[in-house]
């Protein structure tokens, strides 16, 4: 750059899809292009293309980059994307982390506990409301109320129903009596404490962490503009009712931006929830190496054999994959040569 010239500048957006029809449900990668396309002037879009089923190379790359098993195999897009946006000569991405939780943007999650509060309020007209609006299941919520019953009914549900909840050790399932209480009377929080606790304590320093590991891992600086200060000192200070009503959640960044981006773009519902492809894929992968030589000491908390006839059984709730992390960062750093391909 010359004298007097940025020494940056804005090159273009990256959008992250899938090469399987298959996933054609998490693909976002045409209702990018056609957004990008209305805008004056377009900016150049770069589109990447990734196999939605992971392999076991994948897996473990993304365990050792976080050094901790991951929560959700969806943060290996992450690391395929910044992998891209480095190999295409960048240095420094501009990201949407901190959005969600701040303005309440996880609609299916939050909208849940907004119809459960305005019923445990007995504002039923508010909670009608709310569910016709059509972003939110009767199963969602349903769910959500499961968690206002004792925690002893609620403990005998998870492990009847739940996959992750049936491959704990039941040893060690039993011995969690205080934590599980704890889990429950966290569940049972408001929706504005709630918003609060995911942006100070849970899902966003999460997301920061594996925001951090996944692009500097590929010598990328990830840039969160939603995170200035000013901004979540203004999003904390925010009443409910400015964040998530009967439009879904994100309202005030809807009314801030009206005008400004398509309309249609705007007040679109969201689509689907959290998650990537990656994440509904556990039928397809590929662990039967993960079986082989896994330390003695994960069957201190994980039932292996639980895990195994449920992948068996075909089972694809996302909630499983919990224990196969689990047992992949045993197998990666306490197992004697693991099967992963480790060079030092």
């Amino acid at each position: 750059k010359g004298r007097g010239e940025p020494r940056s500048s804005y090159s273009g957006a990256y959008t992250y899809g899938y090469e399987e029809e298959t996933s054609s449900e998490h693909d976002e990668t045409r209702a990018a292009r056609d957004f990008i396309d209305k805008l004056e002037p377009a900016p150049a879009h770069f589109v990447h293309l990734a196999r939605a089923i992971p392999s076991a190379a994948d897996l473990y790359e993304l365990t050792s980059c976080l050094e901790e098993p991951p929560s959700t195999p969806s943060t290996l897009a992450g690391l395929r994307l910044y992998r891209a946006i480095r190999n295409d000569g960048f240095k420094v991405a501009l990201v949407g982390e901190g959005a969600d939780e701040l303005f309440g943007g996880y609609t299916r999650a939050y909208m849940s506990r907004l119809i459960r509060d305005h019923l445990k309020n007995c504002n039923i007209s508010s909670a009608i409301k709310v569910l016709a609006s059509g972003q939110v299941s009767t199963q969602l919520v349903l769910n959500r109320l499961i968690w206002e019953l004792p925690a002893t009914v609620i403990s005998t549900l998870l492990r009847r129903f739940r996959p992750n909840a049936r491959a704990m050790n039941g040893t060690f399932w039993h011995s969690m009596g205080d934590r599980f209480n704890e889990l429950c009377q966290d569940r049972r929080l408001p929706l504005n404490e709630r918003l609060r606790l995911d942006v100070t304590t849970t899902n966003l320093p999460m997301i920061l962490r594996y925001s951090d590991r996944t692009s500097m891992k590929w010598g990328v600086e990830a840039r969160s503009p939603y995170l200035d200060y000013r901004l979540v000192s203004l999003a904390m200070s925010l009443p409910l009712n400015e964040k998530v009503g009967f439009h879904g959640g994100k309202i005030l960044l809807r009314k801030a931006f009206d005008g400004f981006l398509p309309h249609e773009t705007v007040w679109k519902p969201k689509t689907h929830g959290f998650g990537n492809a990656e994440q509904f894929q556990l039928p397809f992968i590929n662990f039967q190496e993960l079986w082989e030589g896994l330390p003695e000491c994960a069957g201190r908390f994980i039932d292996i054999s639980s895990v195994r006839q449920q992948l068996e059984r075909g089972e694809r709730h996302p909630t499983l994959w919990l224990p196969l992390a689990v047992l992949l960062w045993f197998k990666a750093h306490y197992s004697s040569g693991n099967i992963y391909g480790r060079s030092n």
